[in-house]
């Protein structure tokens, strides 16, 4: 019996605007895109914010992803969307405000973006 390997799910990321003065906010926009002609289930991912960022009161915080949880708490430093799910050929987002109290360059690495269809 043979097996057809599968492109997993990409993961992408933004912010808007890119720079983000001090005390300001800034959207930072997840974007999970399916191009495979099945469906994907069990979609999670976690991002730990840098040290000298925090996630936006009000968090604005929201997603599209069907099924998904999404944890974004005001004040909090680690955005974590679980469970989400996403039909054949399509795509869906998460967003949240994110704010930096004080002036400098960050650099944000997301964890990776799991599915049964693997990482």
């Amino acid at each position: 019996m043979a097996f057809t390997a599968h492109a997993q799910p990409t993961l992408s990321k933004s912010f808007s605007p890119s720079s983000i003065g001090p005390g300001a906010t800034s959207t930072l926009t997840f974007i999970i895109t399916n191009s495979e002609p099945f469906g994907v289930r069990g979609l999670a991912f976690s991002d730990p914010l840098p040290d000298d960022m925090v996630i936006a009161d009000p968090a604005n915080a929201g997603t599209d992803c069907s099924t998904a949880s999404l944890t974004a708490p005001a004040g909090g430093d680690t955005i974590a969307l679980s469970d989400g799910a996403l039909p054949a050929l399509s795509s869906c987002s998460v967003s949240v405000d994110v704010t930096k109290p004080t002036p400098g360059t960050s650099t944000n690495v997301s964890g990776d973006l799991t599915s049964d269809s693997g990482n």
